[in-house]
């Protein structure tokens, strides 16, 4: 059976993420702009990570934004997104957070 990644896992990732880096709260959030106390926040499940920082968190972290959010598990190598491993919500943030990708690079979506 798939498994599916909820919001608070996306903070345990980058509280895994953080830690695998050796790095501290504050310093991932002095990188980010924000506050210590987000970084928390994120990491307890006590709010959810934007999506307009995912781009940076997965860059900071030298993983995909798929592998950031679950739906597939860091491996150095990705063949394909198995996005059915994605909770119904986490879905549809990625596919708006590809669709503002798109617009950046001038295509408009259907």
């Amino acid at each position: 059976m798939a498994r599916e990644y909820d919001m608070k896992n996306l903070g345990t990732r980058v509280k895994q993420m953080r830690a695998k880096l050796g790095i501290t709260q504050a310093a991932l959030a002095d990188r980010l702009g924000i506050s210590r106390t987000c970084v928390t926040n994120w990491e307890t499940g006590s709010r959810v990570v934007d999506i307009q920082y995912w781009e940076a968190l997965s860059d900071i972290f030298g993983i995909s934004i798929e592998i950031l959010c679950g739906a597939n598990e860091f491996d150095g190598d990705i063949e394909h997104i198995d996005l059915s491993r994605l909770s119904k919500q986490n879905r549809r943030l990625l596919i708006d957070y590809y669709f503002k990708l798109l617009k950046e690079d001038g295509f408009s979506p259907i």
